[in-house]
């Protein structure tokens, strides 16, 4: 299985929207990009917790915790056209 490059998205989808020809186009660009922006820092938390023997800190709940804040920023970057 093919594991999710986040890095990589921001830093493909940031490419994109620099090279971007009109206004809208960049606006895309620049919302997927902030999927590989908010949610690099809590992969780089869990594999830096496996890679480090201590993958039972990672539970359910404290996986949920770390992604509160990175789904409310994306929610409020897609809807930034209707605020």
């Amino acid at each position: 299985m093919k594991r999710l490059r986040l890095p990589a998205i921001w830093a493909a989808a940031y490419s994109l929207e620099v090279s971007g020809g009109d206004l809208p186009t960049k606006l895309l660009w620049a919302k997927v990009a902030y999927l590989g922006i908010t949610l690099t820092p809590p992969v780089w938390l869990g594999f830096t917790l496996q890679y480090t023997g201590r993958e039972r800190s990672l539970r359910p709940s404290l996986i949920g915790a770390g992604l509160i804040i990175p789904f409310i920023t994306l929610a409020l970057v897609i809807s930034n056209d209707l605020h």
